[in-house]
């Protein structure tokens, strides 16, 4: 066992606490340090490092390091934002077509009352029954393509059975 010796530990204590003292770096006061590096950007870092990069450019002043970094980030990011703006727009107006085609489509029923005020007419009416029977046939169409009805199913799954028991019959023989 070690004696107690307390100049010792109280010496250990006070040169960690410089050591740590000395490894945090000092706050900087240089506002192009962080501007853009956060994701998203701190709105107010980056006002402020604009702000100083325009009174830089505005006195004629040579930019140091930082400042010239700070421009490159700038330039990479406002690519990069343009490049998003116009992906956007083209987006945009790709869905705006679907809802304007939607909204103006002349199929069926639309088409054929579609300027007419008086709707009670014979000749109207056979047109108006024309285009729901050919509405009822692709619903039909699609449906016998796209489906299978409940009675498919049920001959599947039972056909299904029949094969299991067929082999759990085999299998009951061999033994």
């Amino acid at each position: 066992m070690n004696p107690f010796q307390p100049h010792k530990v109280i010496r250990r204590v006070h040169d960690e606490s410089k050591s740590e003292s000395a490894t945090t770096p000092p706050p900087t006061s240089n506002p192009f340090d962080n501007a853009l590096l956060c994701s998203p950007v701190n709105i107010s870092a980056f006002q402020a490092a604009n702000s100083t990069l325009n009174q830089l450019v505005i006195n004629k002043q040579p930019l140091d390091t930082p400042a010239r970094n700070y421009v490159l980030r700038l330039t990479q990011r406002s690519e990069r934002l343009y490049a998003e703006t116009v992906i956007l727009q083209k987006e945009k107006t790709n869905l705006e077509g679907v809802v304007v085609a939607h909204r103006n489509a002349e199929n069926g029923k639309r088409r054929v009352l579609k300027g007419r005020h008086s709707i009670a007419t014979e000749d109207i009416l056979e047109q108006v029954r024309a285009e729901e029977a050919k509405t009822q046939a692709k619903r039909k169409k699609s449906a016998r393509r796209g489906t299978i009805t409940v009675l498919d199913q049920i001959n599947v799954i039972t056909s299904n059975r029949d094969d299991i028991d067929e082999d759990v019959d085999s299998i009951e023989t061999v033994d």
